[in-house]
C-alpha cells in the first residue's frame, strides 16, 4: 500500500499537502518487480509511475535494435509523455534491482493534469527535455542492416520479410528482376538470399536461421516457467500475476513476459477524483453545474 511518505519521497509531490496525498496515495497501484522483471513493454498501454525503492533500466528500439537508453533511480517519475501524446508505452522499462514502483490510471493522471498547474506545469517542462532526446536518437546514424534478395511473388521472401518487420529489424529488399536494385541474377543463383551486416550470405535460410545469423534470441532465459503463453496476444499480456513466463510466437523472436501486477488484492478500487484531491491545486474555482430535475429529464 502506497503511504503519504512513500509519496512524498517523490520530489514532484515533495509540496502537497498531506490530507491531499493521502487522496493521491489511496489511487496508487504498488507494483513490487523482483531483478529482471520487466515493469512495461515498449507499444503496450502506458501508465505514470514513480520509482519508490530499487532501480530500474529503460530501453527502447531505435532504427530496429533495442537499446539501453538510461538508469532511473528513486523518485524519478516517467510515463507522462506517452499519456499526453496519446499513445502506447514509447520504451521499456526493466527491474535492474528489486525494486517497488506506484502506478496510476490514466483517467486520474488526465484529471490531476487538467485540475492542477503545479503538477501540469512540471510535467510539460519534463515532457519538452525527454521528446528533445528522443528526436536526437532518430537522428543518429541507422546500424548496418541486412538484405534479402528475392523475388517480389516468392513466398519464401515474403516470410523472411514478415518475419523481419514483426522482429522490428531494419532491412534492406532487393529483386533481383529489377535492374536499378543490384546486379542481375547469375545461372545457379538460389533466391531468397539473406546477407547479414558482416557480409555473411545465408541462401533459402529458415526462419531459425536467419533469427541466429541477426542475434535474435532462440533460447529461453530460464529452465524452468510457470506457465507458457502460445501467441501471447492481448490476453496473453494480462494472465497471471507474478509468474514466469515465456511468450511463444511462430513468426517472432520471444521474450519472456513481464509479471502482471494489477492493484494489491485489498487496495481501494480507482475512482473519479473528489474536489478534495485537487481543491489546493486549482488557481481559479469552476461554476457549479446545474442539475436537471426530474420532471426536465
Amino acid at each position: 500500500m502506497i503511504t503519504v511518505d512513500d509519496l512524498h519521497a517523490v520530489p514532484l509531490f515533495k509540496e502537497l499537502p498531506d490530507g491531499e496525498a493521502a487522496t493521491v496515495a489511496s489511487r496508487l497501484a504498488d507494483v513490487r518487480l523482483r531483478e529482471g522483471e520487466w515493469l512495461l513493454h515498449e507499444g503496450e498501454q502506458a501508465s505514470f509511475f514513480m520509482l519508490l525503492e530499487g532501480r530500474l533500466e529503460l530501453f527502447k528500439v531505435v532504427h530496429g535494435i533495442e537499446r539501453k537508453l538510461d538508469e532511473y533511480e528513486v523518485g524519478t517519475y516517467f510515463g507522462e509523455v506517452p499519456l499526453l501524446l496519446g499513445s502506447p508505452a514509447i520504451a521499456s522499462l526493466r527491474a535492474k534491482l528489486p525494486s517497488r514502483v506506484a502506478q496510476l490510471d490514466q483517467n486520474e493522471f488526465r484529471a490531476m493534469f487538467a485540475e492542477c498547474s503545479t503538477f501540469r506545469g512540471e510535467l510539460l517542462a519534463m515532457m519538452t527535455r525527454r521528446i528533445a532526446r528522443l528526436q536526437t536518437l532518430a537522428q543518429t546514424e541507422p546500424p548496418p542492416t541486412a538484405t534479402i534478395v528475392g523475388h517480389r511473388y516468392d513466398i519464401a521472401c515474403h516470410h523472411l520479410r514478415d518475419f523481419l518487420s514483426r522482429n522490428r529489424v531494419v532491412f534492406k529488399w532487393a529483386d533481383p528482376t529489377v535492374p536499378s536494385d543490384g546486379a542481375p541474377p547469375r545461372e545457379g543463383d538460389r533466391f531468397p538470399m539473406v546477407i547479414l551486416p558482416d557480409g555473411r550470405k545465408l541462401v533459402t535460410p529458415t526462419l531459425r536461421e536467419l533469427a541466429e545469423g541477426l542475434a535474435l534470441q532462440t533460447e529461453p532465459n530460464s529452465t524452468a516457467y510457470d506457465v507458457a503463453i502460445v501467441g501471447a496476444g492481448p490476453a496473453g499480456h494480462r494472465t497471471g500475476s507474478g509468474l514466469r513466463l515465456p511468450r511463444l510466437r511462430r513468426r517472432r523472436a520471444g521474450r519472456r513476459l513481464r509479471p502482471t501486477h494489477d492493484r494489491q488484492l485489498g487496495a481501494p478500487p480507482i475512482c473519479p477524483p473528489s474536489k478534495s484531491t485537487i481543491s489546493m491545486c486549482r488557481s481559479t474555482p469552476r461554476p457549479a453545474r446545474k442539475r436537471s430535475s426530474a420532471a426536465s429529464i
